[in-house]
């Protein structure tokens, strides 16, 4: 035998001992796709849900489309199992900000109750959303920063800082199932700032205020909500009263 035909010999030996099966080689290959495909279509969402204000600024064609994105994310997707508590402790807990909420969607046919947008008519404007969850506690804390949008410091909203409240609506919660989360509340503090005494202002401990919701059954404090997305980045529910939520994570 000669060199040559020795040596293609062992080049088509080589490859039949490394090659692929077709099957595996089939399941590599789709695995990458999907992860291709869920990595652009959450590009699609964080770019869609940016400048729509945690989704008061969104029309009902909005509001339809970003449903569409979260179906074919959930399609994408595996199970989220927050049962698995390397999945609740890494990726679950932390710091998340509102990137749209379907409540505040104006004339939303899930929230029919939301038939103008509520910054129109009230005093009040509702600023950033954040959510803590501490899951060696099990704490999911809504902390939302309101602005004081009707007063003297409107009138003088170049010389004076507008005046600001940091509510916190505190919940302990659980987690059902693989995916399953059910806080209920227990306490609101709220912390004063800025305004025409600001320097005074901020020197007010938060104060802890009583609700008559801590004298009412679990029933009625609770809620629930499914975790249908989670990575580092990205976290969407859905909850027990038809509400779709966005949260992106902040370090």
């Amino acid at each position: 035998m000669s060199a040559s035909m020795r040596t293609a010999g062992a080049n088509r030996s080589v490859w039949s001992v490394y090659r692929p099966r077709r099957g595996a080689e089939f399941v590599v290959r789709a695995q990458i796709s999907t992860k291709g495909e869920q990595e652009h279509v959450k590009s699609q969402i964080l770019a869609y849900t940016a400048p729509l204000d945690k989704g008061r600024g969104a029309t009902l064609e909005d509001a339809r489309r970003i449903e569409t994105y979260v179906d074919q994310i959930e399609e994408r997707s595996s199970v989220v199992r927050l049962d698995d508590p390397n999945v609740e402790e890494e990726l679950l807990a932390g710091r998340w900000k509102l990137l749209y909420s379907s409540e505040f969607v104006p004339g939303n046919a899930k929230n029919p109750g939301n038939a103008v947008r509520p910054a129109e008519f009230s005093p009040v404007k509702i600023g950033s959303v954040m959510q803590m969850i501490d899951a060696k506690e099990k704490r999911l804390d809504n902390v939302v920063d309101l602005e004081v949008s009707f007063s003297l410091a409107n009138i003088l909203r170049d010389r004076i800082e507008t005046p600001r409240v940091i509510a916190c609506l505190g919940h302990s919660y659980s987690i059902s199932g693989a995916r399953t989360m059910r806080i209920t509340y227990d306490r609101t503090t709220l912390q004063p700032q800025g305004g025409i005494f600001s320097s005074w202002v901020q020197s007010i401990p938060e104060l802890t205020i009583p609700s008559v919701l801590n004298f009412l059954d679990d029933s009625f404090r609770s809620s629930s909500f499914d975790v249908v997305f989670l990575d580092r980045d990205l976290r969407i529910t859905r909850g027990d009263r038809n509400e779709l939520r966005i949260f992106i994570s902040v370090s």
